[in-house]
């Protein structure tokens, strides 16, 4: 299965693009390399990056709607695919170039209507109401259930 699934912070705004197809945008991300704590302070005291730089293609509606809501600093979730292309440069030399493009990308902060002005909605986390479970009797589910082998549907 080809499958890729990233989350990190865009380092500049998606620059919406038209082709003859449609809508297409580069969404260029920073993805944290999840060192731990002492590795991470040994790359930044010697100068490395901690974290990859990435650059996700993403088409139609997807891309309209990076462009639209999305914005430097934001933070998302992308789910997509790999592809790997060959092309020929200027020089007539063959070359060979990994994608990856974008199936959904999942907002992970408050939307923003117009880049960087808040809509006002409010899509903080609300826990449920899980107050019916202090009643619950968990013992109940150990007891066994008297079940007809003809009410089995397989």
């Amino acid at each position: 299965m080809n499958l890729f699934v990233i989350s990190g912070r865009l380092t500049r705004p998606v620059e919406l693009k038209q082709s003859n197809g449609g809508f297409y945008g580069r969404i260029s991300i920073a993805v944290d390399k999840g060192l731990s704590k002492s590795k991470k302070e040994e790359y930044q005291k010697a100068g490395k990056a901690t974290a990859d730089f990435l650059t996700v293609t993403v088409f139609d509606k997807v891309a309209e709607n990076c462009e639209k809501f999305l914005d430097k600093g934001s933070s998302v979730l992308i789910q997509g695919r790999i592809t790997f292309n060959t092309y020929t440069n200027q020089n007539n030399e063959k070359g060979y170039r990994t994608d990856l493009i974008a199936n959904s990308v999942e907002f992970l902060d408050s939307p923003k209507s117009n880049k960087g002005q808040d809509t006002g909605s409010d899509q903080s986390f609300k826990p449920a109401d899980n107050s019916n479970f202090d009643d619950f009797d968990d013992a109940d589910i150990f007891n066994p259930v008297d079940i007809d082998d003809d009410d089995i549907p397989f």
